[in-house]
């Protein structure tokens, strides 16, 4: 099997779990920051993603990009797989994320049944509190945005 039609296989078993959570997510987030979320998208160019903006006017002021890894596309031996959910403020500011076993031998695996594992073990609240709570009050996001006007 051919790499793409390999992760295209992959992506379209564990899309609907990081939908799931992607929106539980959003969820959590629209009962803290109301009126400030745009819609769950997918996209993606070597990666496919599930992604949630928040906004302050009409401004995207964080990106919440839920990724299936491509081991191949990010320096490592071809075939495994790994995700990665991210926090980017504005400005490309990286605010942090969820990323199991990063920086180890295991970040990627070709097993499916992990990377299902992975995806459920995912704390929503935990992750909301921590948008929240340290995303958007973050200094440097708060200074870019200042400058921003």
């Amino acid at each position: 099997m051919q790499a793409f039609d390999k992760y295209t296989k992959v992506w379209s078993q564990v899309q609907p779990l990081m939908s799931a959570k992607l929106t539980q997510i959003r969820s959590g987030l629209a009962e803290r920051v109301p009126n400030r979320l745009g819609d769950i998208y997918e996209g993606g160019d070597e990666e496919s993603r599930l992604s949630l903006d928040v906004f302050a006017d009409s401004l995207c002021i964080i990106s919440l990009d839920f990724t299936l890894l491509d081991a191949t596309v990010n320096g490592e031996e071809p075939g495994g797989f790994g995700i990665s959910l991210s926090v980017t403020g504005y400005a490309a500011l990286a605010l942090g994320g969820y990323m199991p076993k990063a920086y180890t031998p295991e970040a990627y695996t070709d097993d499916v049944s992990e990377i299902v594992d992975r995806i459920e073990a995912l704390d929503t609240e935990a992750f909301v509190r921590h948008v929240c709570d340290e995303a958007l009050t973050h200094e440097g996001l708060l200074r870019e945005l200042a400058q921003a006007g």
